[in-house]
C-alpha cells in the first residue's frame, strides 16, 4: 500500500465496506478495491457511489440478505450435474433475493441513475424459486410433492410400515405368544420394528 493509501487510511474503509457486505463473495470483492488512476474511470465511479446513496436516502436499502455465491453450482448443472438439495435451496434464496431488489427499484422507477444497466442485468424467476422451495423441505429432506413419482414412492412405503406394524400389534395380542415376550409392545431399533423377545423363548417365535 502507497504512502497515499497510507495517508488516506484505505485499509480501514475496506474493513468498514467489507463487515457491512452481506455475503463473501462481495467481502472478497471489498479486499480487491483499488483507487483509480485514470481520472475519467474515478469519476463514474464517484458518480455511481452518489447515485447509490440518493436511491438509498430516497427510498431506503434494498436487501441482500439472501445472496449467496452459486456460481460452481450453477456451472456443474450447465455441465449436466445434478445439484444437492442444499445448492437448490441456495438458489432459491438467491432468486428470492433478485425479486426483491427488482421490486424494490420497481418503487423508484422514476429515478434515472447510472445504476439502470445493473437492474437490468437481473431477471425475474419466481416461478423456478417456487417450484424449489415447495419441493425441499431441507438440506436433506425432500417434499412428498416433488414429483408425483415421489408421492407414490412414500406412499407404497407408508402402507408397508403400516402393514408391518399391524402384523407386529397382532403378534404381541396373540395368546400364543404372550409368555414369550418382556412387554407386550412395539418399539423401534436401528429404524426396525421389533418386540421383546425373552431370551429363552427366542426360538419358538420366527424371524430376525
Amino acid at each position: 500500500m502507497d504512502k497515499n493509501c497510507i495517508t488516506l487510511e484505505l485499509n480501514k474503509i475496506i474493513e468498514e465496506l467489507k463487515r457491512r457486505c452481506m455475503s463473501e463473495a462481495g467481502r472478497a470483492l471489498a479486499d480487491d478495491v483499488a483507487p483509480a488512476t485514470d481520472l475519467t474511470e474515478a469519476a463514474v465511479l464517484v458518480n455511481r457511489t452518489e447515485d447509490a446513496y440518493n436511491l438509498i436516502a430516497r427510498f431506503g436499502s434494498p436487501s441482500f440478505s439472501g445472496v449467496k455465491d452459486v456460481s460452481n453450482s450453477l456451472a456443474r448443472a450447465n455441465a449436466g450435474g445434478m445439484l444437492t438439495m442444499k445448492e437448490l435451496l441456495a438458489i432459491a434464496s438467491l432468486l428470492r433475493t433478485v425479486k426483491g431488489v427488482l421490486d424494490w427499484r420497481s418503487h423508484c422507477e422514476g429515478a434515472q441513475t447510472t445504476l439502470q444497466r445493473y437492474f437490468e442485468n437481473l431477471i425475474d424467476l419466481s416461478p423456478l424459486e417456487r417450484k424449489i422451495s415447495s419441493s425441499i423441505l431441507s438440506d436433506d429432506e425432500m417434499h412428498d410433492n416433488a414429483s408425483p413419482e415421489l408421492f407414490k414412492i412414500r406412499r407404497k412405503i407408508i402402507s408397508a410400515e403400516n402393514k408391518v406394524r399391524d402384523k407386529l400389534d397382532s403378534l404381541v395380542r396373540s395368546d400364543a405368544t404372550k409368555g414369550c415376550l418382556q412387554e407386550a409392545v412395539v418399539t423401534i431399533r436401528n429404524g426396525r420394528y421389533v418386540v421383546p423377545v425373552k431370551a429363552e423363548f427366542r426360538s419358538h417365535i420366527s424371524g430376525l
